[in-house]
């Protein structure tokens, strides 16, 4: 089981021209709406980062939630396609 203890976005209105740079460093496809992310924790103790294109809803799921722990969450895997080992800060990028 993965549970999410934070969240995170980068869309093009947060980071202005910087924004298709990091998608590159990071190895994500450029969006219109960026990018949402999850980071998680599994039993072992092991990061990993789900992200999705469909920062809207990140949003809402997060709003809704608002009353809760974000260990209360469901992760829709259609909507968070993409899980990478680690947290972003722990990621090794291309220089």
């Amino acid at each position: 089981m993965t549970t999410p203890v934070e969240y995170g976005f980068c869309t093009p209105d947060m980071l202005g021209e910087d924004y298709k740079y990091f998608c590159t460093v990071v190895g994500l496809e450029p969006t219109a709406k960026g990018w949402g992310f999850l980071h998680c924790v599994d039993e072992a103790g092991n990061h990993s980062t789900r992200a999705t294109d469909d920062v809207p809803f990140l949003r809402l799921l997060i709003a809704a939630n608002r009353t809760k722990a974000l260990g209360s969450l469901v992760i829709p895997p259609d909507k968070f396609p993409i899980v990478r080992a680690g947290w972003p800060d722990e990621w090794k990028v291309a220089s």
